[in-house]
């Protein structure tokens, strides 16, 4: 993470770091992590 205010508390990490962890789970984490990224991205505030 990085220091400072990066918006509302459920703002996903877009940093590298978070990407590399994201793509070492295994396929079925990833799908799961996926899923829910794209809850958070599309869900109507």
């Amino acid at each position: 993470m990085t220091d400072g205010f990066m918006g509302p508390p459920w703002q996903a990490d877009w940093t590298t770091e978070a990407e590399d962890n994201r793509n070492a789970l295994p396929d079925q984490a990833r799908a799961l992590v996926d899923a829910a990224r794209a809850e958070l991205v599309t869900r109507r505030s």
